[in-house]
């Protein structure tokens, strides 16, 4: 049997600034580094280099990750500038994921996530402690044949509010609605649309406030008939004042297209902005024999 022995991620971009003596080339470099076990994957970390007209200018550790003998993600660092700003700690009992530890090294903060399931295996709820204190909890409610059917969300001392609904059609998911609410005010609430095909989401959102439509396409995915995600595509967005908070306004049309190795591996990425290839990001994996 064959074992990934490694693989090379390159990504690069460039950008070309006319000025009246010359043109300045930008560019950069994202290079994960990983080491292997018999599982997978045991260590990883990524970095990101910038050039100018080929030279290095700088180059920035993003984050790291550590695998157990399963496979099974135990830590992550996320950094900023080169600084670990979080950490976060993965507990398990057996396969199931027991608890996430975050860490906010920059502020001193722990956060503690905790996920409790049923007897099949179905996660039932989450629950989000910070000082102490519980934050945030998630409740998730299962039709009779054991399909995700509601998710309740409960901040702090406040009602517990519907959140995500999903809709199938035998054992196909075809909608997922998600709500966010301003507040308290139930009346006053985003609803985001998603419709599914052959199982894989198109990616719709509908956005609704104060009773009023609002339509907007933030993201639409397409894949082909191996359920591999073939483009990507996020138009502009306007910026109002009833865009969620977790919705950025944008400018710019964003395209993203992947092809594959006959084996379905990720072969290459491409990134276009108003149609102009700005990124070009191709995978390289290494074997044994």
């Amino acid at each position: 049997m064959r074992t990934l022995l490694l693989s090379i991620f390159i990504f690069f971009s460039f950008h070309l600034e006319a000025t009246a003596q010359d043109s300045v080339y930008y560019s950069v470099l994202w290079t994960p580094t990983h080491s292997y076990q018999r599982a997978g994957v045991k260590q990883e970390g990524v970095f990101w280099h910038s050039y100018k007209n080929g030279v290095l200018q700088d180059s920035i550790l993003l984050e790291t990750k550590i695998y157990d003998s399963l496979g099974q993600l135990l830590r992550l660092d996320d950094y900023q500038r080169n600084k670990m700003r979080t950490r976060f700690q993965y507990h398990y009992s057996g396969r199931r994921l027991d608890s996430i530890v975050q860490e906010e090294i920059w502020l001193s903060a722990k956060i503690i996530h905790r996920h409790s399931y049923d007897d099949n295996g179905n996660l039932l709820g989450k629950q989000t402690f910070s000082r102490g204190r519980k934050t945030v909890q998630e409740r998730y409610v299962y039709n009779n044949v054991n399909q995700l059917f509601q998710i309740y969300r409960q901040i702090s001392d406040g009602p517990e509010m519907l959140v995500s609904e999903y809709k199938y059609r035998s054992d196909r998911l075809m909608q997922q609605i998600d709500y966010l609410y301003e507040g308290s005010n139930a009346a006053n609430n985003f609803s985001y649309i998603y419709t599914y095909a052959n199982g894989n989401r198109t990616a719709t959102k509908l956005f609704q406030r104060m009773g009023k439509e609002k339509r907007l396409i933030d993201c639409i995915r397409t894949y082909n008939e191996q359920a591999q995600l073939v483009e990507k595509i996020n138009p502009p967005l306007p910026k109002t004042d009833w865009l969620p908070p977790d919705v950025y306004p944008r400018s710019e049309e964003f395209v993203e297209t992947f092809v594959y190795h006959s084996n379905g591996m990720l072969a290459e990425r491409q990134v276009r902005v108003n149609d102009k290839l700005v990124a070009v990001e191709k995978h390289v994996y290494v074997y044994n024999r």
